[in-house]
């Protein structure tokens, strides 16, 4: 800690360390984290405000079923991300790597190949995404009361997988920042789409505009910004005058397979965790109905702010882990990692309590007295997001060490136990059973193999 706050006074003068010495590294790490940072947590006060703003501007005027089809729609983005196989996840490492220990050229190759590969995958995905919905009812899927709102979330998807099909290869674009570690120039390009976007969210609903349009001023509207850092990541990446490629050729078969094999792992924990927690609102709305999707969202709304700034913390350490490992920085590893669990915890465990305490209030307070959510279900809400905040904290770690075969055999027994549970307790708990299963399998399945993991793992690390 007494590290990172030394980098926080200094993130207006980066040549005050010494990238060539180890501590220097270790200083830069800690610089360029504690920037990314506070550009995340710019990012992340202005994503907060605006879910806030939008949930208080169009619950009224959707109504809970409306409203819960447009949450369950855009909930779908986190379902199928992993249909870019990993490849946005895996160009972090590469990034990463070859900015660390390889030439310039090498890394303006692998970021070309992997946004050309993501291109392509996202054609496909459109095109695959489009035909199956087209083909099975979507009745099954999200259950609504009318025809006239079966046709309006029709109208919804067909523009979702537009967009979806467009923000993969957007998405890698991102991730490619990441890698730099440059993240900070990514979440301030968030931060001014969640500033302009509830300007036209607040103009569409004062026009009664249907939910297709009121998905592409906020889900689109992120999905496309990203096009505004083409330009700088050109200037970034183009190669000087006189500069000539240096070091053995390597071919475009052989890059795409380094990081399809990269990316193959983290395609199946992106599908593990699309099935295992980031499917709850699709699973509340095909099981209970589009209605019951509305509380949960609330509440989920309401933990953001237990679970916003510690992603607006941990998430910049995966590349400070990345660049780490590639130098062989073992101390910078282990204390790092203990430090962050030590503040997650912390943190998760009395944000959670104090906000259990006081969500009725809250509640009340953002959208009238008239509007509440089941105290059980703000109890199991809070359990959960100090478990997934803890595990967060771990995750970043063995993501930066590439260590994610393990995470995906502990990813793949939660959704085999959680899942079944998930389908089976709504019958008689409704949404809190889909919370309460989440929980359970969680706990079982991923935080005490990751305690016993990692204590065999540290011991011994300096």
């Amino acid at each position: 800690m007494r590290n990172f706050l030394s980098a926080l006074a200094q993130l207006l003068a980066p040549g005050g360390t010494t990238p060539s010495s180890a501590d220097g590294r270790s200083a830069e790490r800690y610089r360029l984290a504690a920037l990314n940072s506070l550009s995340n947590a710019l990012s992340s006060a202005a994503g907060v405000a605006n879910l806030l703003i939008l949930v208080s501007l169009t619950l009224p005027a959707l109504q809970p079923e409306r409203f819960g089809i447009w949450m369950s729609v855009a909930s779908v983005a986190n379902v199928l991300m992993f249909l870019d196989l990993g490849v946005g996840n895996g160009l972090v490492n590469r990034v990463a790597r070859a900015r660390a220990v390889e030439s310039a050229h090498r890394l303006r190759q692998i970021v070309a190949r992997g946004l050309l590969l993501l291109t392509a995958m996202g054609l496909v995905a459109g095109v695959a995404l489009m035909a199956l919905t087209h083909l099975f009812s979507l009745d099954r899927l999200i259950r609504v009361s009318s025809d006239t709102l079966r046709a309006e979330t029709r109208q919804t998807v067909d523009t979702f997988i537009g967009l979806f099909a467009i923000g993969l290869p957007l998405f890698g674009v991102q991730r490619v920042f990441f890698g730099l570690q440059h993240v900070w120039i990514v979440h301030l390009t968030r931060a001014a789409g969640y500033v302009v976007s509830p300007l036209f969210v607040y103009l569409l609903v004062q026009h009664d505009a249907s939910i297709p349009w009121l998905l592409f001023a906020t889900y689109g509207f992120q999905t496309l910004l990203p096009l505004a850092l083409l330009p700088l990541l050109w200037r970034k990446l183009r190669p000087a005058r006189c500069e000539a490629p240096d070091g053995p050729h390597v071919s475009g078969r052989s890059d795409l397979r380094s990081l399809m094999g990269i990316s193959s792992v983290f395609l199946a924990l992106q599908i593990g965790s699309a099935i295992g927690w980031h499917s709850d609102a699709l699973i509340a709305a095909s099981v209970v109905g589009a209605a019951a999707v509305t509380p949960m969202v609330l509440v989920q709304r309401l933990f953001q702010f237990v679970t916003v700034p510690l992603s607006v913390v941990n998430t910049p350490l995966w590349v400070a882990y990345a660049d780490a490992q590639a130098r062989g920085d073992a101390k910078f590893l282990r204390q790092t990692l203990l430090r962050s669990m030590r503040w997650t915890l912390v943190y998760a465990t009395v944000a959670s309590v104090t906000l259990g305490l006081l969500a009725e209030r809250l509640i009340a307070l953002w959208l009238g007295p008239g509007q509440t959510v089941p105290t059980r279900l703000v109890v199991l809400f809070g359990i959960w997001v100090v478990l997934e905040a803890l595990g967060h904290c771990i995750s970043m770690y063995l993501n930066g060490r590439s260590l994610m075969k393990f995470q995906l055999i502990v990813t793949m027994a939660f959704c085999t136990v959680a899942l079944p549970l998930k389908l089976w307790l709504p019958s008689t708990l409704g949404v809190d059973g889909i919370v309460g299963a989440t929980v359970v399998g969680y706990v079982l399945c991923i935080m005490l193999p990751y305690a016993v993991f990692l204590l065999r793992h540290l011991r011994g690390t300096p």
